[in-house]
């Protein structure tokens, strides 16, 4: 188990992380990557952050495609069907939609 202070450090370090806006693909052992930089709440951040310090073998990259993929399934079982593929194509930028 991780000591409060090395808690406070991950936490840190992992919003340091958030701050920095880039896309980049990179080649990994599983395949192609792309680094993205976003903001989110800091209650959230702190969420993630004790769930991979507390959970065995947990990381963040992980945690995020992991939530990432069940979100994405969820919306497609909504829509009915897979969503096109979007090739080169990225979101907008800025406010979130409003549901």
């Amino acid at each position: 188990m991780k000591t409060s202070e090395e808690a406070k450090n991950a936490l840190r370090a992992f919003g340091r992380d958030l701050a920095k806006p880039a896309s980049r693909e990179v080649a990994s052992s599983s395949g192609r990557t792309e680094r993205l930089g976003m903001r989110i709440t800091l209650e959230v951040a702190r969420r993630m952050a004790a769930a991979c310090l507390y959970t065995p073998g947990m990381t963040l990259v992980d945690l995020v495609e992991q939530s990432v993929l069940r979100e994405v399934a969820r919306l497609e079982r909504e829509r009915g069907e897979p969503f096109p593929e979007v090739g080169e194509a990225r979101p907008k930028r800025g406010r979130p939609l409003r549901r």
